[in-house]
């Protein structure tokens, strides 16, 4: 497969967009390049209000014959609801984005259900996310309350776990000394070696914590890595050599 560099990509799409805009603006010599007169629509996010307000916005653009312009939209969360409506009426209808934003535009200044047109009073019947059918009895309001039930239920046992494990930690540490101390008396009742002045409590919890401690700073050094990008080859911390404040060899000045 061909090496396509980022200039061949990007003059590709330059060229699609010029000959997008002469099939929604019509053919036009005088109009400016597209590279240097790109646009580009973006909706935010925020729910079904940011879906209701970039509705309104859609609709304001179709009445202003601007929505036609447009080369490129972004969106994101409830954004994404309104452009994604729009690019799957453009789909399944068949149709461009001027007759979009002529039925758009078409529509009379009242509310009612019948100026507006059925894709957009589609929209406005399933606006509401969690529920799209209202009512008490119907299947779609049980099943977001067994649903936030549930993820209630499971949140709250994570909290009452993670909060059960805390305060088993110092009855832990008491059990752990308990036995050292047992193992102490043990000890010191059957052990009469060369090491029995130290045979105490208080030097097994020396010893233990530093074996723990050992551990924990081996495995900080497993997953401290470098990457050298000419060996392709990942470098663990414990195992670099030289460089300074342990510097990557890929790193360092030739």
């Amino acid at each position: 497969m061909p090496n396509i560099s980022v200039e061949e990509v990007l003059d590709q799409e330059l060229r699609q967009i010029q000959v997008s805009r002469n099939l929604r603006l019509g053919e036009n010599p005088e109009r400016p390049a597209a590279e240097n007169t790109l646009v580009g629509l973006a909706f935010s996010g925020g729910g079904i209000r940011s879906a209701t307000f970039n509705l309104g916005v859609v609709q304001a653009l179709a009445k202003a014959r601007l929505l036609r312009t447009v080369d490129y939209i972004s969106s994101v969360s409830g954004g994404g609801y309104i452009s994604s409506w729009l690019m799957a009426w453009m789909s399944h209808q068949k149709i461009g984005i001027k007759q979009v934003e002529e039925c758009l535009a078409a529509q009379s200044e009242s509310p009612s259900d019948i100026a507006e047109r059925p894709e957009v009073r589609f929209l406005r019947n399933y606006s509401n996310y969690l529920t799209p059918r209202k009512g008490l009895l119907g299947a779609d309001f049980w099943t977001f309350a067994c649903s936030y039930l549930r993820n209630t239920f499971l949140n709250q046992t994570i909290l009452v776990l993670l909060l059960l494990s805390i305060l088993l930690v110092p009855r832990s540490i008491v059990i752990g000394l308990h036995y050292l101390e047992r193992t102490e008396e043990h000890l010191q009742a059957t052990y009469s070696g060369p090491l029995s002045d130290y045979m105490y409590a208080q030097y097994f919890a020396l010893v233990l914590g530093a074996l723990v401690g050992l551990v924990g700073v081996f495995f900080m050094g497993l997953n401290l890595l470098s990457l050298d990008p000419e060996k392709n080859k990942k470098i663990f911390a414990i195992v670099r050599r030289g460089g300074a404040a342990g510097a990557s060899p890929s790193l360092r000045p030739p």
